[in-house]
């Protein structure tokens, strides 16, 4: 049972009007769940919707708003399971069955022409009978092929969600729902840390900060390579890198169902995530340790059953006296100095090519505008002082190698790419810098190989400068019935009174400014 109340916001308490204007506005929302809920009752992914009901919520004798009732199937709600240690196994078999159960949910959503819109682990429940997944909380889901309203868990948004939050001309489609959900099996494989914050050690407001600014995100680190790709490709930067359809995803999980998978991660005290206990939507919960006799209090301290230590202590120093000699010996007779590196023996990428987008972004810091335009005055001078910036110069992938490798990875690019690698384990973060071939356009590729050169593999890159670009900057009128500027930037004057004028860099506003036109 979810029990919603209607009431008004609390700054709309003294003004009749917008209290009851409040009122609706949250009443249309909870119907939108229930309208939606309706409609995917029939999936066995999503949580079922069974009836709903309102009830008056009256005040001292007054109906100040309502109870909304909406009667679903009882489940586990996952964010609550992952609050409590040991009650959800987060190994990769057990994600993989996740994955597969939420992303039809998600489907079923997607085919009814539904962006859910606040995917995250605690809107994901558990059947505890069937064991299946379900996809739940539509309450601001939207029926539309694209939208630009702000909603949403912060950590979970895809970047275009945050853009469209500050630029008019942005908007977001079914892909921000797969790049959320990408988020979620990111955290749920990586110890329930979200990207960068254990790498860098950092707060989650600055990894997320990272990450909606175009940095190329590690592969996570308890999955299998395969796993990694489909993960990092449904949460990459850029929407034509993602999966274009949910159908895509789940059409490479099945064939993941091949692939073998790592045990689960044991749990570990130091790596345990101390955010947990404040954020449910990354709640710490790992698998529970191998079964340990019972322990018992011996002066103090655990011990396994009553006994007498002294003989086991004694027993584990001449083991340790031992193991030392041992270890010593081994050592002189193999001195690592002289032993043969691994070669690398495969290479291979996350994407077979990407593609570089050179765009440069402009801030208006001053103009030169008069507060007044009279039509019996001179042209005045409309100037501007600005900074500029290349945007979306460089590219992400992953290259992996062969476990054990112990050579580096070597590689060859082409004049106006710079490339660079950060090794873990047993992949490379590899970024791709097209920054040099601004203004020119180029169809080219990098090449990676061992050090040996008996393995390689290909990138293609290609490099469009698509613009805008500083001379692309031109002025609008808030009224061109007052005043009208053409494509060179001069003014016809056809009326009079009070505007605002825009310096425009393509469709985003830069700079605005107030003036009086006067003929």
């Amino acid at each position: 049972m979810k029990v919603e109340p209607i009431v008004p916001s609390e700054n709309a308490m003294r003004d009749e009007e917008r209290k009851k204007r409040s009122i609706e506005l949250k009443r249309e929302l909870v119907i939108n769940e229930s309208n939606i809920m309706h409609k995917l009752k029939h999936c066995p992914n999503i949580v079922a919707y069974e009836d709903e009901s309102f009830f008056d919520l009256v005040i001292d004798g007054k109906v100040e708003g309502c109870y909304f009732c909406l009667r679903m199937e009882y489940l586990s709600c996952l964010g609550d399971l992952l609050k409590k240690r040991g009650a959800f196994e987060l190994s990769e078999m057990n994600i993989r069955r996740l994955a597969s159960d939420i992303a039809n949910g998600i489907k079923a959503a997607h085919d009814m022409g539904i962006i859910h819109r606040d995917i995250k682990p605690s809107n994901f429940f558990l059947d505890p009978q069937s064991g299946i997944f379900k996809l739940g909380d539509f309450n601001i889901s939207k029926e539309t092929e694209y939208t630009r309203t702000f909603a949403g868990t912060n950590g979970y948004l895809a970047p275009e969600v945050y853009k469209a939050k500050s630029d008019i001309g942005e908007y977001y489609t079914k892909l921000a729902d797969i790049y959320s959900f990408g988020i979620c099996l990111y955290v749920l494989m990586n110890d329930l840390y979200m990207p960068f914050e254990r790498e860098y050690n950092i707060p989650s407001e600055e990894a997320i900060d990272m990450r909606i600014h175009g940095r190329a995100l590690p592969p996570p680190v308890n999955c299998s390579a395969a796993f990694a790709n489909i993960i990092l490709r449904a949460c990459a930067y850029e929407r034509r890198d993602r999966y274009q359809s949910i159908d895509e995803l789940i059409q490479d999980l099945k064939r993941l169902e091949k692939v073998p998978v790592r045990p689960a991660p044991q749990i570990n005290e130091q790596n345990y995530h101390a955010s947990a206990q404040r954020r449910p939507e990354a709640a710490a919960a790992r698998r529970p340790e191998e079964a340990k006799p019972r322990q018992e209090k011996y002066a103090g301290k655990s011990v396994i059953g009553a006994f007498n230590p002294v003989p086991l202590i004694a027993f584990i120093l001449s083991m340790l006296v031992l193991a030392g000699l041992g270890i010593a010996i081994f050592l002189l007779l193999n001195d690592s100095s002289n032993s043969p590196l691994q070669p690398i023996t495969s290479i291979t990428a996350s994407k077979d090519s990407i593609n570089i987008d050179i765009k440069e972004n402009v801030e208006i810091t001053e103009v030169e505008c008069p507060d007044v335009i009279k039509t019996d005055s001179l042209e005045p001078m409309f100037g501007y002082k600005f900074s500029t910036e290349l945007l979306s110069a460089d590219r992400s992938l992953i290259l992996y190698v062969n476990d054990g490798a112990g050579d580096e990875l070597q590689w060859e690019a082409p004049q106006g790419i710079n490339v660079s690698a950060e090794r873990q384990q047993s992949a490379y973060m590899v970024t791709i810098d097209a920054t040099d071939s601004y203004g020119t356009d180029q169809d080219t590729a990098v090449k990676f190989y061992s050090a040996d050169k008996k393995v390689s593999c290909r990138v293609d890159v290609h490099i469009r400068n698509t613009g805008p670009f500083k001379e692309d900057i031109h002025l609008a009128s808030s009224d061109p019935e007052i005043i009208s500027f053409n494509e060179n930037n001069k003014y016809s004057i056809h009326g009079e009174g009070n505007v605002t004028l825009y310096w425009m860099y393509g469709d985003d506003v830069k700079y605005s400014k107030d003036v009086k036109v006067v003929k």
